[in-house]
């Protein structure tokens, strides 16, 4: 009995340590399976110039905007929001309290009418 109390003493039981690596590297594989695969959108130069408009609109007027985003792929992210800023950091949107958006990910932007507010919180 006292040899077994020696060699606790001198063991030190890592317990679930020991195989944190192997849960970890298990994890990695998985996220890598599971990966989301978004279609690519392509938008045009002219409705480009139309959704810088519209931006300039919400920021001037503080209209809001109801912005669809390719974020995780169909069905799109829908936000709403008054526009704070572009180039809250560069290339991004940003809408009051909802947060910065890229704005590569835009598909589709529509002024938002008296119901539409709040939509996608």
């Amino acid at each position: 009995m006292m040899l077994w109390g020696a060699l606790a003493l001198l063991y030190n039981d890592r317990k679930m340590l020991k195989w944190q690596g192997f849960r970890l590297s298990e994890h990695v594989e998985q996220l890598k399976q599971v990966k989301i695969q978004k279609k690519r959108v392509i938008v045009d130069e002219q409705t480009r110039e139309l959704f810088d408009w519209m931006i300039h609109i919400s920021y001037s007027s503080h209209q809001p905007l109801l912005v669809y985003l390719n974020t995780f792929g169909e069905p799109y992210t829908q936000v709403s929001g008054i526009v704070e800023s572009v180039n809250h950091p560069s290339g991004y949107l940003f809408l009051k309290e909802k947060g910065s958006f890229a704005i590569e990910d835009i598909v589709f932007m529509e002024f938002a009418r008296a119901g539409d507010e709040g939509h996608g919180d």
